[in-house]
């Protein structure tokens, strides 16, 4: 029952105008702007904004003007603890995020979020502790869809030849959706409120198929869970009588 009702809710999140923010550690929009556009043109979004966090850390009170936040990039965050923190409280006060890649690991000084987010375990995915060797792996493959009805799969026909793979173990109680066989894939938190991308959804990104289809649908997906939250049942039967 709970997935149906999910389904039934995509309609209303479409027309729900989701705000959305890239948080991601790059020095220029350049290298987001393919799925920053590819968002601006889905109807289901509104606003669609972009924050260089290698230079500045946004406030709870910034990241809380979103419905969801993607977060990514191969750079170092400006302050990955205080990011961490932040990203975090913002979940906890009812937020989305949904990790892209590189933030699924963590190198302090380096890669990843720290912070309440990686101490807490707020990722769907558990990150290896290493050097880059421990938890890069460059390899091509395509994404095995491990559950194809799942609603962030609707209109999805493949995602191949996807090059680099983060290492990282799935948490307890996360639920994983599709995988690239060997390696990660895509995978929910046990709250429902995080949502991990284990492939480059960058413009830089080298893979065929639709991995901007699969960020939209992730996030109009964890949306839904807000109005399943804030509506009650007859009010959801009444939007389809």
């Amino acid at each position: 029952m709970k997935s149906f009702i999910f389904m039934l809710l995509l309609p209303l999140v479409a027309l729900a105008d989701l705000d959305a923010a890239f948080m991601v550690a790059a020095i220029y929009d350049i290298g987001w702007s393919l799925p920053i556009d590819y968002l601006k043109n889905d109807p289901r979004f509104g606003l669609v904004d972009w924050y260089d966090c290698t230079a500045y850390t946004p406030t709870v009170g910034e990241m809380q003007n979103y419905d969801v936040i993607f977060t990514g990039g191969s750079r170092s965050l400006y302050d990955q603890n205080t990011f961490g923190d932040n990203l975090a409280e913002y979940v906890d006060n009812g937020g989305f995020v949904i990790p892209i890649l590189y933030m699924l690991a963590f190198a302090q000084g380096q890669l990843g979020i720290g912070g309440r987010w990686f101490e807490d375990g707020y990722s769907p995915y558990e990150p290896v502790l290493g050097d880059l060797w421990d938890w890069y792996v460059y390899r091509y493959m395509n994404l095995n869809i491990l559950e194809p009805e799942h609603p962030i799969f609707e209109g999805v026909s493949h995602l191949s030849q996807v090059p680099v793979h983060i290492l990282c173990e799935l948490r307890p109680g996360a639920h994983e959706i599709a995988d690239f066989t060997y390696y990660p894939g895509i995978a929910i938190n046990a709250d429902d409120t995080v949502v991990g991308l284990d492939y480059d959804g960058s413009t830089f990104g080298e893979w065929t198929g639709d991995g901007y289809l699969i960020m939209a649908n992730a996030a109009c997906w964890l949306a839904a869970h807000s109005d399943v939250r804030e509506m009650s049942w007859g009010q959801i039967k009444a939007e389809f009588e």
